[in-house]
């Protein structure tokens, strides 16, 4: 995500809004990153996957727009969303990881609520698929980014 003169290099939904309207990259801009990643691997889908990545996703992203998220654990959504809060309500890193830690605890207790329900939505997704269609215009391989009408307001 190298900021270019007159751009932005990246794939759209995983760029935070802070980074599209060039204010400065910083860490918590790589924590929203790593919660469209969490959304991608929990969901099974793509984050924006339905609508074209252009100007107008850009602008709805900068007016705190969050992609649709279907996760069934309460846990994993709350911390995507804590993820995808504004720059300064995100978690850290070091947070990101003790709260990591934990589930990854949790889902090795057969006791803990987080365990029962991943072998719940495991039994579920064994007769299931994930089925979707993605707009031809959602591109998720990076790219230069020019958004003017970002830069202007």
């Amino acid at each position: 995500k190298n900021s270019e003169p007159n751009g932005i290099y990246g794939v759209l939904p995983y760029i935070a809004p802070e980074v599209l309207i060039k204010e400065q990259y910083t860490k918590a801009s790589d924590i929203y990153s790593f919660g469209m990643i969490m959304l991608e691997i929990f969901t099974g889908r793509r984050p924006y996957h339905d609508t074209s990545h252009d100007e107008d996703l850009a602008i709805k992203i900068c007016l705190g727009s969050k992609p649709e998220i279907k996760c069934e654990i309460p846990q994993f959504l709350a911390l995507i969303n804590k993820c995808l809060d504004e720059a300064q309500d995100r978690p850290t890193a070091k947070e990101l990881v003790g709260i990591l830690k934990k589930c990854l605890l949790d889902l090795n207790d057969e006791k803990t609520k987080l365990y029962k329900q991943v072998e719940a939505i495991k039994n579920s997704a064994i007769n299931s698929s994930i089925d979707y269609q993605t707009h031809e215009q959602a591109i998720y391989t990076g790219r230069r980014l020019y958004f003017p009408k970002l830069y202007n307001s």
